[in-house]
């Protein structure tokens, strides 16, 4: 029963790891793979395998797409909007050139922001946006005169305008911009679908764990409902059998209360006798000495009664309950080293001493015994069985046999022929 509260703490805990987002690589990984996915990129753009170069491009965007702002973030949207550039698609080109605008801003490396800008201008230029492509020009120049990089503003001016001699209009027909737009739009529809798919998948997994959590609860709450009825039953049973022990005690002290009875009544008479008879002395005196034997077995009786009270007590005591129970233990289920206290010794033997009125001082006035010794007198006087005290010793039944014999010669060394048959009657 104790261990519940950790059962229940162990799936609450594996309940919120299950449903918690699990990340599909670390960061390291990450990052590998999209610098693969960009290598692949430039290798099928300049093999003019222009669709295989774009799902590069957007798988590269998927991983990163949850990454804070990176340089790495901001390359991708770059390369993508040079090819899209290429192809003569600049609204898109554009579009991708001002997000890898603003990452660059955010992550504050200067020649990343001058390039990005310089692409912006281009863009703007082909799409006849003069005022646009200017301010971007400038902030390129800006940019460069104030970082040193003076070298790449003289590269990026002969790179744009040997771009703006040689672009008529793309290295594409209309029909392929098209082509692409529509490839665009697919993959976006079947991200949106795998996307869909993914969210049911793990609402699936969820409710599969959720249902396997309830199973396994169910499962634990019947176990213990079965170890508790087994353990109500087992305890109804010691109960059973401590009440036959009480009615046996209180029918003895009812025949003693009625022989007490018997024993007044007849004092009674013989008081009556003593007072109507006074002829012989002789007579008075044999009256006096019975009514004095009565008289002590009265006392006698009235001892006894009070003693069987006592018992009575203390057999309905604490000590006397664990007693039972520990005993119902050791003789239903027998275990090596059943008593491993000495503290639980100390309770049988009280329990002992209750029912054969201090047999444990008998066997220690006994010199010749050891510890071991009285330990298993007192299992035999508690009616455990040679099998059962091979058990707890961890021995077999033959050397148990051996002990008693060598305990009953012992006790014959220093006991009375009576007194050793008293002690030694359970061996």
């Amino acid at each position: 029963m104790k261990i519940l509260p950790y059962l229940f703490f162990l799936l609450w805990t594996i309940t919120i790891t299950s449903c918690a987002p699990q990340e599909s690589s670390s960061g390291k990984n990450t990052a590998t793979q999209v610098h693969q996915l960009l290598q692949d990129g430039k290798r099928f753009e300049q093999e003019n395998k222009v669709k295989q170069a774009l799902i590069c491009y957007w798988d590269a965007l998927d991983l990163l797409g949850e990454e804070r702002d990176t340089v790495l973030k901001a390359n991708t949207y770059n390369q993508l909007g040079d090819l899209l550039f290429r192809y003569g698609l600049y609204e898109k080109a554009v579009e991708n050139h001002r997000k890898g605008y603003n990452l660059a801003q955010r992550t504050e490396d200067h020649r990343l922001l001058y390039e990005t800008t310089s692409r912006l201008s281009l863009d703007y230029t082909l799409l006849n946006q003069g005022d646009t492509a200017r301010y971007f020009k400038e902030l390129s120049q800006q940019i460069a005169s104030k970082n040193n990089l003076s070298r790449l503003l003289s590269e990026s001016t002969r790179l744009t305008s040997s771009i703006l001699a040689e672009q008529k209009d793309s290295i594409c027909s209309l029909y392929e911009r098209e082509q692409l737009l529509n490839w665009e739009a697919r993959y976006k529809q079947q991200k949106a679908q795998l996307q869909a798919e993914r969210i049911r998948n793990e609402r699936l997994t969820h409710l599969s764990v959720g249902l396997g959590i309830i199973l396994l609860l169910l499962t634990l709450l019947f176990i213990t409902y079965r170890r508790k009825k087994h353990e109500e039953q087992r305890r109804e049973k010691e109960i059973q059998w401590f009440k036959s022990l009480l009615d046996e005690n209180r029918k003895k002290i009812e025949n003693y209360q009625t022989e007490l009875f018997n024993s007044h009544t007849h004092i009674r008479e013989l008081q009556r006798t003593l007072e109507e008879s006074h002829a012989s002395l002789e007579e008075n005196r044999l009256l006096h000495e019975e009514l004095a034997y009565y008289l002590q077995q009265e006392q006698q009786m009235r001892e006894k009664e009070q003693s069987l009270r006592n018992r009575e007590q203390l057999l309905l005591s604490e000590n006397s309950l664990k007693a039972v129970e520990l005993l119902n233990r050791m003789k239903n289920k027998p275990a090596f080293m059943p008593v491993s206290s000495e503290e639980d010794w100390q309770v049988l033997i009280g329990f002992m001493d209750i029912l054969y009125d201090g047999y444990s001082q008998t066997i220690r006035k006994i010199k010749g015994l050891t510890g071991r010794d009285r330990k298993l007198c007192y299992l035999m006087r508690l009616g455990f069985t040679t099998g059962q005290m091979a058990i707890f010793y961890g021995i077999s039944p033959g050397s148990v046999t051996k002990a008693k014999f060598r305990i009953q010669k012992k006790m014959e060394a220093e006991l009375p022929s009576a007194s050793c048959r008293e002690a030694a009657s359970c061996g």
